[in-house]
């Protein structure tokens, strides 16, 4: 029997839908503004503006400290921020400007974010696989476990490359790093584990089921 649903109650739960998709969109819009803003500052700097590339690496280098204290906690994100607070010094004692940055921010805070994961029942990885796949086995817990450890030390390379490229202070290798090979090396591993997840989300799963069929006693 079909429940009559009061237009109040309608209205409702049209105002929730509308909500989720505005904070949908506004994260999204937020994401494109934070991969964008490294290449802007490289764009400008390249164009004979050097200080308003300044400006928008500094820009994209807080809005990350402000995104990891959502994400963090704390305690977690006291430290990062310190963390900033002494690359970015270190970086103005020795010359170094802002535009190296933000992927170097970027990257150690995503990093971050995945190795604090691992202290919970549920990691990164874990959660992505269970919101896709439902109900996990033990084994692909682990696997995802592993994975989750495997994005935390990818993205912490990904960082001290950022670190020795800022360094070496050649600015057609930053340009090219910041803007776009860092981009593209993170992309090819994001597709390339989820391609490798979900073909061995199946293969553990075939071989969970196989191994319950044989188990299984004999009808009688």
């Amino acid at each position: 029997m079909w429940r009559r649903i009061a237009p109040a109650e309608r209205d409702a739960t049209a105002q929730r839908g509308s909500a989720r998709s505005s904070r949908v969109v506004a994260r999204m819009l937020g994401g494109a503004c934070l991969v964008l803003l490294p290449l802007a500052a490289w764009t400008a700097r390249v164009a004979g503006a050097p200080g308003a590339g300044d400006v928008l690496a500094l820009v994209a280098i807080a809005a990350v400290v402000l995104a990891a204290g959502r994400a963090l906690g704390v305690m977690p994100t006291v430290i990062f921020v310190a963390l900033v607070v002494v690359l970015v010094t270190a970086a103005r004692m020795t010359g170094v400007p802002p535009v190296y940055g933000p992927p170097i921010v970027i990257n150690l805070a995503v990093a971050t974010l995945f190795a604090l994961s691992l202290r919970t029942a549920e990691p990164l990885v874990t959660r992505f696989a269970r919101a896709e796949e439902g109900a996990l086995s033990a084994a692909v817990e682990r696997h995802c476990r592993r994975l989750t450890l495997v994005w935390a030390l990818y993205l912490a390379v990904l960082g001290a490359v950022g670190i020795a490229i800022a360094v070496h202070g050649d600015e057609r290798w930053g340009a090219w790093w910041s803007g776009i090979v860092d981009y593209l090396l993170v992309a090819a591993l994001f597709v390339g584990e989820r391609l490798w997840r979900r073909g061995s989300l199946r293969g553990i799963g075939q071989q969970v089921r196989s191994v319950r069929a044989a188990l299984r006693p004999p009808a009688s």
